[in-house]
């Protein structure tokens, strides 16, 4: 059954007063799927003693069971949303993270799509003259060459894994403590980090992505970038 989401930028608001932007986003129209699929983190701020709702993640198939509609359910303080704000301090940080978004939101349409074939009752014939084809991995390790810096940028120029058909990559600019995917999805060099803080080092990693899952991450590099004049 075809599955599809629209995801809408509504308005892009200035916040001046904490110098940062506002990107406001919603899904709609899906077909066959829900539409809430944006995972919020409802916290109370004792500081402020306020409640505070924090974008997490666009949901993976196995969230969409488990969390509930615009409110947490009963032991959780997650639940699921169609509309979402998005704040940062520059346009390219949002940009970044805005595609970032319509990857995932790509990924868990391919997901749902291919949770339904495999739900589908299928006879395979095995015979001894068949070819079996040989399993995939996961990628080996990419190996980074070198590293250009821009004032807000880093391109990162490599060599592609040895093994395990790289359909993606993801990236760090923490040595790894966090991952961010590439988006647009490309297989190519260089990969450019972008939304980045002039005059400032970065730690950076990249490792491959296929049907299997993420690979082995490439050795850590340390680029700076440019002073903004």
């Amino acid at each position: 059954m075809s599955k599809s989401i629209q995801i809408v930028k509504h308005s892009t608001i200035e916040l001046p007063d904490i110098s940062s932007y506002k990107l406001v986003v919603r899904a709609e129209n899906a077909q066959n799927m829900p539409d809430k699929i944006f995972v919020k983190q409802r916290i109370r701020n004792f500081a402020k003693n306020t409640i505070d709702e924090t974008f997490v993640a666009v949901c993976t198939p196995t969230q969409l069971e488990d969390f509930e509609e615009d409110a947490p359910g009963e032991g959780s303080s997650y639940f699921r949303t169609n509309q979402i704000e998005l704040v940062g301090r520059t346009p390219e940080w949002l940009v970044t993270v805005f595609d970032s978004l319509l990857y995932e939101t790509k990924k868990l349409v391919v997901d749902l799509t291919d949770l339904d074939s495999l739900s589908e009752a299928t006879v395979y014939n095995i015979t001894a003259i068949d070819a079996v084809a040989e399993l995939s991995s996961a990628p080996t390790a990419p190996a980074i060459t070198y590293v250009t810096p821009g004032v807000t940028q880093l391109s990162v120029f490599f060599t592609a894994p040895s093994a395990g058909n790289v359909v993606n990559y993801e990236y760090s600019t923490n040595n790894g403590a966090t991952w961010i995917s590439r988006s647009p999805i490309s297989a190519s060099s260089p990969l450019v980090v972008s939304g980045l803080t002039s005059n400032t080092s970065y730690t950076i990693k990249i490792r491959g992505v296929n049907s299997i899952g993420f690979g082995v991450s490439s050795s850590t590099v340390t680029a700076k970038t440019l002073v903004a004049q």
